[in-house]
């Protein structure tokens, strides 16, 4: 049986990693002018006095953990979902890369919560998501990466096709 039509790559937008590195470029920024001044005490909730240098690092350090994780997610094109040949293998933005053989694959399920506004806030917020059951219980939950029923009937529809007995 040939591949056609295979591999099929789910990536979702980049902007939310451009936020994040925005963010964290802003942070890391901030932080480190704030640590060369030093002369400047600030009032931590009344209690003590803490150098402004301190804060500064205090405020650098989330940033200097964000920038390299966001330039290496928009470098590698992270988060993807990848259906191959051989099964699916699942590349997040922190930690390595999940690989579900077709023959692992139980059954997809497509979660749905609905969360109410909170009383200044309007409406209700709708959140789906796609999670992989495999044959031994594990879940691999997967979100973010495209729209939920066309991820769904892929992995359906790629698996009843290479799975094998």
């Amino acid at each position: 049986m040939t591949g056609e039509g295979l591999p099929i790559i789910f990536a979702p937008h980049r902007r939310d990693t451009w936020v994040v590195l925005a963010l964290g470029l802003a942070m890391l920024i901030a932080g480190i002018a704030m640590s060369f001044d030093s002369a400047t005490l600030v009032s931590v909730f009344g209690l003590f006095r803490v150098p402004r240098s301190g804060i500064g690092w205090l405020v650098a350090l989330p940033g200097l953990v964000m920038v390299p994780l966001a330039i290496n997610a928009l470098a590698r094109g992270l988060p993807r979902l990848e259906l191959r040949e051989e099964g699916i293998v699942l590349r997040r933005r922190v930690g390595g890369a999940i690989r579900v053989a077709w023959n692992e694959v139980a059954h997809v399920d497509v979660q749905r919560m609905e969360t109410t506004g909170a009383l200044n806030v309007a409406g209700s917020v709708k959140i789906e998501s796609v999670a992989i059951i495999t044959t031994n219980g594990r879940k691999v939950p997967i979100s973010e990466l495209g729209p939920t029923e066309e991820m769904r009937e892929a992995i359906e529809r790629n698996k009843t096709k290479w799975c094998v007995g």
